[in-house]
Order: structure tokens, then C-alpha cells, then sequence
């Protein structure tokens, strides 16, 4: 299903490069809020049907979907408004709980292990995942992984580059602290983690599919039901 702004498929540099694409960010905040809203309405339905001490891995995976919807509504609430600050941050959150889904669902020995590790509180972390993924010979998408993790870690670490997506440069390339300056908004990271925002919405759309809490046939009348008939056109060409 094609989305009508072009946002859903852009590359998070591209937009950086190319931020004023306001018409197309502004659609694409009208699809992503009616696909995360009636995702959480799918998940809304299994409410009071898990018992407190059950343990079993589709309670799991309710509720670690539960999480990843409030994240991906929260991520876009603030994006709306201009503040990006803590988004950085809940992308690696939403990251996590839809991938910790898909390595339960695995329910290999090790991922069933974990899984009552899980309930009795412990943390199981990134590296388990792709020990697995290593383990089932797909050591290039382990790779992967790795490198996308430790690209979201930066903003939950405050790096300096992560800190600094929050400054422009003023005369004399100084900086320029955008909640210090009324008109100083960060568009070039706001334009990028719409396109994060976008990918990560079908990650966790696609992980629902995986534990079957939403269906082939529902995503698709959840995505027609999300889509404008029109396109955004893009304004401006692409460097």
C-alpha cells in the first residue's frame, strides 16, 4: 500500500538535507495518527483477558505492543509541536520492545528462557536478540542490528552529536540554542525523525502481524482506512 506522502519511504538523510517539506510532514502526521490510533484500538479489544500472574508469551507481546503504541504516539505528538528533545530516546525504546516481540516469537530454548526471565523482572538485552539471530546463521542481519542499536544508544547517552541536534549555527558559526531563540526550530532533525518515526511505525505494525494481533486483511484496511487520496507533492528538489 502506497502511503500519500512520500514521508512513510524517505531516507532519514535525504529529509535532513531537504527539511522543508511541510505539507508532505503535515500529511504524514494525519496518516501516521489514524494508523497508530486504530493499531491501538487492535490492541485495545484483548483488554482484561490476561490474568496478572499469567506468564505466557502472548501477554508478553500485548504488552510490549502496548508500549510501542504509546511511544509512537507520544514521538509524534512532540514532533508536531516542534520538540524533538526525548524522541531520539523513544525510538530506541520503541526499537527495543518491538524487537524483544519478534525474539519471544522466536520460541527457540533460549528466547522461551528469557521469556520467564522477562516476567520475574530481568533485563534481557539487545545482545541476546542477536546471539539468536547469529545462532540461525543470519550473522549479516545480527550486523545490522548491532549498528542500529548503538546509533539509537547515542541518544539515550547524550553524545555530543545526539546533544547537538538541538543547536543551529548563528553569526560566526556559534551556537544557537533553539529554546533560547523564538524562531530558532531545529527543521533539518524534526524532517529526519519524521522519516525515522514513519519506518518505525511499520516495524511495529509488522511485529503485530507477526504475534497475529492484527491480520493481513486488517492491516490493509487499516492502511486504506489511514491513507489521504491525495499526494503531498514535494516542493523542493532533492540534493
Amino acid at each position: 500500500m502506497t502511503m500519500a506522502s512520500f514521508v512513510w519511504n524517505r531516507d532519514p538523510e535525504e529529509a535532513y538535507s531537504n527539511p522543508y517539506e511541510y505539507a508532505a510532514q503535515d500529511q504524514f502526521v494525519h496518516e501516521a495518527r489514524k494508523i497508530i490510533s486504530r493499531l491501538g484500538k487492535a490492541l485495545e479489544k484483548h483488554n482484561m483477558q490476561f490474568g496478572r500472574d499469567e506468564c505466557s508469551l502472548r501477554k508478553a507481546a500485548w504488552m510490549l505492543h502496548n508500549d510501542s503504541i504509546n511511544a509512537l504516539r507520544e514521538a509524534l505528538s512532540l514532533l508536531k509541536r516542534n520538540k524533538h528533545e526525548l524522541v531520539g530516546r523513544i525510538f530506541r525504546d520503541v526499537w527495543e520492545s518491538y524487537q524483544l516481540v519478534e525474539y519471544f516469537l522466536l520460541c527457540s530454548s533460549q528466547s522461551q528462557r528469557d521469556l520467564k526471565k522477562w516476567f520475574d523482572n530481568e533485563v534481557i538485552t539487545h545482545g541476546k536478540i542477536r546471539e539468536q539471530l547469529e545462532k540461525d546463521g543470519k550473522k549479516v542481519e545480527a550486523q545490522h542490528r548491532r549498528q542500529k542499536h548503538r546509533e539509537l544508544s547515542k541518544f539515550t547517552h547524550r553524545t555530543y552529536r545526539a546533544l547537538a541536534k538541538s543547536y543551529s549555527l548563528g553569526a560566526d558559526n556559534k551556537l544557537v540554542y533553539e529554546h533560547y531563540e523564538k524562531y530558532s526550530i531545529a527543521v533539518h532533525t524534526i524532517s529526519a525523525y519524521y522519516a525515522i518515526l514513519g519506518e518505525l511505525i511499520f516495524n511495529v505494525l509488522n511485529s503485530m502481524r507477526k504475534s497475529k494481533f492484527v491480520s493481513d486483511i486488517e492491516i490493509k484496511k487499516i492502511l486504506k482506512q489511514s491513507m489521504e487520496k491525495k499526494n503531498a507533492p514535494r516542493k523542493f528538489a532533492q540534493q
